[in-house]
């Protein structure tokens, strides 16, 4: 009997600390949203680099949250990840104005077809209703874009990833306190 409860500890230990290790019980939150360690992008596993809360106002209205996943940290290649999910409600000129705005002020490497590219861009969303996820899967040469979870197309060029990453890692990102949280 002895022996019997031994071996029953030790699988409920071992149990245990597989449910502790799990991707869903090592998760992040932020903003009260979920955010896992790991997640398939383009074919592999990419750990967790980043996350970032995009706050507006002197109030700090919460507005979306960015996950990013990369084999390195500071200078995501490809393949990359980034996950914006929307935490309120914007009608489709308020996204378009946001999407616009941020390449205008935060592109670091402008090139002739950047204002084409954005256009493209904003017409694969659209108004926001309710918590929403955009996926942005950063391949080589190649940027894919998912709309909660749906492919609405790609956008190919280096020079609009490098653009891409500009807005978040580059020196003028939504805020500084933002890029800083996504760089911890």
């Amino acid at each position: 009997m002895g022996s019997f409860s031994l071996s029953v500890q030790q699988k409920s230990l071992t149990l245990f600390a597989l449910l502790l290790l799990s991707p869903l019980a090592m998760a992040k939150e932020v903003a009260g949203l979920k955010i896992p360690d790991t997640y398939d992008c383009a074919g592999k596993t990419l750990p967790l680099q980043g996350t970032g809360l995009r706050t507006a106002t002197w109030i700090k209205i919460k507005v979306y949250v960015l996950a990013y996943y990369a084999a390195e940290k500071k200078a995501p290649g490809t393949p990359s990840c980034f996950n914006l999910t929307y935490l309120r409600d914007f009608d489709n000129d308020d996204v378009d104005k946001a999407w616009a705005f941020q390449f205008k002020e935060s592109s670091m490497h402008p090139y002739p077809q950047m204002d084409e590219h954005v256009k493209e861009l904003q017409k694969y969303f659209g108004k926001i209703k309710g918590v929403r996820t955009e996926n942005f899967v950063l391949e080589e040469g190649t940027t894919k874009i998912f709309d909660h979870g749906e492919l609405k197309g790609e956008i190919k060029g280096a020079e609009f990833q490098k653009n891409f990453l500009s807005l978040w890692f580059g020196a003028k990102p939504p805020t500084k306190e933002f890029q800083e949280e996504l760089l911890k």
